[in-house]
């Protein structure tokens, strides 16, 4: 398990993976796939020019969440259900005034009044004092 947010640890897993050979695509939809005899024809869209294209690869990773694209083309069910709803937000913000005395790094909010959805919250430092997740 990491505790990185993603604008962390993505860059590390991109540099790792290219240095290794790997070829990533950003702002890249995928459509389809298909397997073949040597690999997988993988159909996808440039979410920029909107333009379609055929990649061929020995394997697709779907690394994109429960609802992956990747996993409804191959048919593979998620097992399990959703206990909670939560999002994520990156933000950078001077926040010493407020929490530099505290010893933790991860700050929880509670607010009984507000809608369910949004009455308990928390905060996790990422760089002292001014980005949080």
């Amino acid at each position: 398990m990491s505790d990185l947010p993603q604008s962390v640890l993505e860059p590390v897993l991109v540099e790792e993976a290219q240095r290794h050979g790997a070829e990533l695509r950003f702002s890249t939809e995928f459509i389809d796939l298909e397997e073949t005899p040597r690999g997988v024809a993988t159909t996808v869209r440039d979410r920029q020019t909107g333009r379609e294209y055929s990649i061929r690869s020995r394997f697709v990773v779907g690394a994109d969440g429960a609802r992956s694209s990747v996993l409804q083309a191959l048919d593979i069910p998620v097992i399990g259900k959703q206990i909670n709803t939560a999002f994520h937000v990156h933000i950078k913000a001077d926040l010493s005034k407020y929490i530099q005395n505290r010893p933790g790094s991860l700050n929880w909010i509670l607010n009984p009044d507000a809608p369910d959805w949004s009455a308990v919250g928390n905060f996790r430092m990422v760089s002292p004092w001014n980005e949080f997740v």
